[in-house]
């Protein structure tokens, strides 16, 4: 009997190492995401004490504390402060080579490519235009050394000024 069992064996072989393997590989992904959900929840169990913590202080008092939590210099403060600058104004100019690019294709590609173009290049715009507002609302925390919501950015009447040019 032995011999026709290693020969059965032998013929599951292909199915059975497969399946081996992604039962395996299957245990590994569970453990890599149980402990993924672990640090999750202890980053966001953290970052709610953080968040308690700083809701007590003024916006003023809030970016001081933040401030000397991460024992920031003035150097470093300017640092920060043009490189939000730089990430903002590049984000501008590829918002603009992609308007450009898109006023290109619509006017020399066939229909169904500027259609197709034409949607992928507006989202990208549209993601180049929100990063720009995200860089300038943290430029300009940083200026008036204030931490505030975006809300509040979005809502000042210059926000188009401070946000899209330089």
């Amino acid at each position: 009997m032995k011999p026709a069992r290693s020969f059965f064996k032998m013929l599951a072989y292909p199915v059975t190492r497969p399946l081996g393997d992604i039962t395996g590989s299957m245990r590994g992904i569970k453990k890599t995401a149980d402990e993924a959900r672990r640090r999750l929840a202890e980053k966001r169990s953290d970052a709610d004490a953080a968040q308690s913590y700083l809701k007590a202080f003024t916006p003023a008092e809030r970016f001081e504390e933040v401030y000397r939590l991460n024992a920031w210099t003035q150097p470093e403060m300017e640092s920060q402060k043009k490189a939000a600058r730089r990430t903002r104004l590049g984000s501008v100019a590829v918002a603009m080579l992609a308007m450009f690019l898109l006023l290109w294709v619509v006017m020399t590609a066939n229909f169904f490519l500027a259609i197709l173009t034409f949607v992928g290049l507006v989202a990208f715009t549209a993601a180049c235009i929100a990063q720009a507002i995200r860089f300038a609302w943290w430029e300009d925390q940083l200026s008036r050394r204030v931490i505030y919501p975006l809300g509040e950015f979005i809502a000042r009447p210059d926000l188009f000024n401070r946000a899209l040019l330089p």
